[in-house]
């Protein structure tokens, strides 16, 4: 399941988000990214993976403590 908002403003927000469970095993997959201008040369974004409930015959067990979280300041001129 997942879904992308933009918002359709002059600071070009915009939000990016998933998930998938399976339904067998139980384990979660989540992602969420978010973007948005500050000023012409200024943007912010925050991206984040998370993985969970990851049993270890799991295809996901290899990447089980992946899970992360970012911050992204970036000038442009």
């Amino acid at each position: 399941l997942g879904t992308r908002l933009g918002f359709n403003d002059t600071k070009d927000a915009q939000i990016l988000a998933g998930i998938i469970v399976d339904r067998e095993a139980g384990s979660i997959f989540a992602s969420l990214e978010a973007e948005r201008r500050l000023s012409n040369q200024f943007k912010l974004k925050i991206e984040g993976r998370w993985i969970a409930d990851v049993a270890s015959k799991d295809v996901l067990a290899s990447i089980q403590n992946d899970s992360h979280l970012s911050l992204a300041f970036s000038y442009h001129y």
